[in-house]
């Protein structure tokens, strides 16, 4: 019978049986949003059609089927290409597109993001309203920075920045503070992103708006995690445990979704991986890939898989860092860092290493992204130094690194250098020149507390000593 109909006479079906269910749904209606939207777009209501995909999509999300919550706004926003291009129409695609980002920035499709950001860039400065355009300037700065664009970042925080700043809008000032802090951090910049996450610490509660911050993750919790983040790249970690263990004991005492666990979990796991205690970092990176798989995040499970990797490896678990290797090269991320490099190289496969690290310095080093450099050119060192017999290039590779450590304040990163330039001296017999190296390296580790890589140093100076004087 339906098949039968002509196109005027579905549409005018359509319409009545939306109508029918409406009323018959009445105060359940949001739990048959997406039936309801179906209808009315059928049936070309498409203001009624827009109102129930946004409702099926806030639906969705709160269930967290995030992909289900992309394809309801996705329909939302065809719906609103029927209808006028008014300030209320205009109003509704800008926080449409600001929900499609903050989902699609969960679910790791940063390109997306980017182009519903731009798309909402005109009508937002079209409305006049300097806090909407703040919060599409705030997230174009995310998604630039989600796909290693710092400069555009920069421009767009100073933008959202200057219109909150003359509207005295608190929670998007530190929205522009927070993604500052991370720009900074991926820069290298350690000490000024540190600044700005502090600054948010401080910040009113009424400045605590999640929205603003175009996240689904708590802005608290963020700064925290981040936090976590900087100042174990510094090597503060008596400061940062407390940050640390703040965050989880929110994770549980807010019984946070999937999606805000595995932030928490595999951030507050990388301060023990780079201080060494391993046992936690293992528990904590193998319960941010639970939380991924129970969230339905790939990407995100990818990125607790490369941290767990590592500290399989660092803890002599190489069957299983192994295991963890063959899947990565498999499922390749797109975006470079040495951890898979140091698993590697801890697994034997230094060519594998040495190819991944020499990758990671020439992305590193085009992006500007000096942190990264130190430890891509620590790891080439690394890498050289394991040659038979060692490359001359490895002295070099350590001596860039650790310079460049020292200039951004990457403590832990120094003492290793200090150790590696201990174990090339030790291989070509250079006795007193090991010693100073491996004593540095000693000096930082014991101030940091990096016991994981105490004990292999002090024994490695008391072969050196022991060498010295049989010569």
């Amino acid at each position: 019978m339906y098949r039968r109909l002509g196109t005027a006479q579905r549409v005018r079906l359509h319409r009545r049986i939306g109508a029918r269910h409406e009323m018959g749904y009445a105060a359940r209606a949001s739990e048959w949003a997406a039936e309801l939207a179906m209808h009315f777009a059928r049936g070309r209501d498409a203001r009624r059609a827009l109102q129930y995909w946004r409702q099926a999509g806030a639906r969705a999300l709160t269930r967290l089927a995030y992909w289900e919550a992309v394809q309801c706004w996705d329909q939302a926003l065809v719906a609103l290409d029927d209808l006028p291009p008014d300030h209320p129409t205009l109003e509704q695609e800008v926080s449409l597109r600001l929900d499609l980002a903050r989902v699609l920035r969960a679910l790791g499709h940063h390109t997306p993001m980017l182009t519903h950001l731009r798309a909402a860039e005109t009508p937002a400065a079209a409305l006049g309203e300097p806090g909407r355009l703040g919060r599409v300037c705030s997230g174009l700065a995310t998604a630039s920075r989600l796909l290693q664009d710092y400069a555009p970042a920069l421009a767009y925080c100073q933008r959202a920045q200057d219109l909150a700043t003359s509207l005295g809008d608190a929670a998007l000032q530190a929205a522009v503070q927070h993604e500052m802090g991370l720009i900074y951090y991926h820069l290298g910049d350690y000490q000024r992103a540190v600044t700005c996450l502090q600054h948010n610490l401080q910040a009113p509660h009424e400045a605590q708006d999640a929205a603003a911050f175009g996240s689904l993750l708590s802005p608290a919790v963020q700064t925290r995690v981040w936090l976590v983040r900087c100042l174990s790249e510094l090597g503060e970690f008596a400061m940062v445990v407390a940050h640390g263990e703040a965050a989880l004991q929110s994770a549980e005492a807010l019984d946070l979704p999937p999606y805000e666990r595995q932030v928490i979990y595999r951030r507050v796991g990388y301060l023990h991986l780079r201080q060494g205690n391993l046992p936690t970092a293992i528990a904590l990176f193998e319960q941010a890939v639970a939380w991924s798989q129970d969230a339905d995040l790939p990407i995100r499970a990818h990125l607790a898989y490369r941290a767990l990797t590592l500290a399989y490896a660092l803890a002599g678990r190489v069957p299983e860092a192994l295991a963890l290797l063959a899947w990565m090269r498999e499922h390749p991320h797109p975006h470079l860092d040495t951890m898979g490099g140091e698993a590697y190289l801890l697994a034997g496969e230094v060519e594998e290493a040495q190819q991944l690290a020499q990758r990671t310095l020439a992305d590193a080093r085009q992006r500007h992204k000096r942190g990264v450099e130190v430890q891509a050119l620590w790891l080439l060192g690394e890498t050289a130094r394991r040659q038979t017999p060692p490359d001359i290039a490895a002295a070099a590779a350590y001596r860039q690194a650790l310079c460049l450590a020292e200039t951004l304040g990457m403590r832990p990163w120094q003492a290793h250098c200090h150790r590696g330039l201990g174990a090339l001296y030790t291989q070509t017999g250079e006795w007193e020149q090991a010693r100073t190296a491996f004593t540095a390296a000693l000096a930082q580790y014991r101030a940091m507390d990096m016991t994981c890589w105490l004990a292999q140093t002090e024994a490695a100076l008391a072969q050196v000593d022991v060498a010295a004087c049989e010569q």
